[in-house]
């Protein structure tokens, strides 16, 4: 997703596209094998085709997992419409790294990446800041141009 800098997002289903990508991979695969079951008399290739889906799978759930969460920030203050995708690993025992990535609408379902911010923080002195992260509890500055969860500020330019 972050490969190009472009998100694909449809508003009014609340959805990233790319997560229907992957079910599709999967329809297309169950289709072939029923396809060749019914036109092949020979078994083979129907028997390969479900060792292929069955090797699948568990990288299908390996893939959806690696898919972030994506929401779109809501405020009167915004002119444009933003999306955020947050992620966050624990660093050590007491840090976690708390990542967003912004996009910014440029077209019906596109949206490109304007900005990303990865901070270190401490799960003892900023558990507010955490907390507020991880419910999505954000505040959009009154200019508009910054989204804040307690200490983590976010450009939006």
């Amino acid at each position: 997703m972050h490969n190009y800098g472009y998100l694909i997002y449809s508003h009014n289903l609340q959805l990233n596209l790319k997560e229907i990508t992957y079910y599709l991979d999967l329809f297309i695969i169950f289709i072939n094998i029923i396809a060749t079951s019914i036109y092949f008399k020979n078994k083979i290739l129907p028997i390969l085709l479900m060792i292929f889906i069955v090797a699948y799978l568990p990288l299908h759930f390996i893939f959806k997992l690696g898919i972030e969460d994506v929401t779109e920030v809501k405020s009167e203050y915004l002119n444009d419409t933003y999306l955020v995708e947050l992620l966050h690993t624990p660093v050590s025992r007491e840090k976690i790294s708390l990542s967003i990535f912004v996009y910014k609408k440029e077209f019906p379902f596109m949206y490109k990446n304007v900005g990303r911010k990865i901070e270190v923080f401490s799960k003892v002195t900023d558990e507010e800041t955490i907390n507020l992260y991880k419910d999505n509890a954000y505040e959009v500055s009154e200019d508009g141009k910054f989204l804040t969860y307690g200490k983590f500020v976010i450009p939006l330019e």
